[in-house]
């Protein structure tokens, strides 16, 4: 007998779950290096870092927080790999666009997918 989509949808949860805690070290990196840069100007750099760090780790206790903040495409990556070994199926980032709803859509993502269809059409009338 298969896994339900609700069996699934338990184990993409928790997946995510471990997958952000594994893009923890990287997320900060990232995050403290633009931090650094936007506003670190003047300040010591110890007390950037320690201004970061108490907010970080306060921001990462919330779960919407986290899955927004690490990188996508090494999750998806990783999401992929457990999906292979469990279910044998993958997941596309066009796949996960079709499936996702305008009101779940950033404004960036929005704005992206935007400027690509007027690439595409520009390229296509050229």
């Amino acid at each position: 007998m298969g896994a339900t989509q609700s069996d699934i949808s338990s184990f993409v949860g928790l997946w995510l779950d471990e997958i952000a805690e594994e893009l923890r070290d990287e997320t900060h990196a990232q995050r403290l290096a633009e931090f650094q840069k936007e506003q670190g100007r003047g300040k010591n750099l110890a007390t950037v870092i320690l201004e970061f760090d108490q907010s970080f780790s306060k921001d990462w206790q919330s779960r919407d927080w986290r899955l927004s903040r690490i990188g996508g495409k090494s999750a998806l990556a990783k999401l992929n790999q457990r999906l292979q070994q469990q279910y044998k199926v993958a997941v596309s980032t066009a796949r996960l666009a079709s499936a996702m709803t305008d009101s779940q859509a950033t404004p960036e993502l929005k704005a992206v997918v935007r400027d690509i269809s007027r690439f595409a059409r520009r390229t296509a009338t050229s």
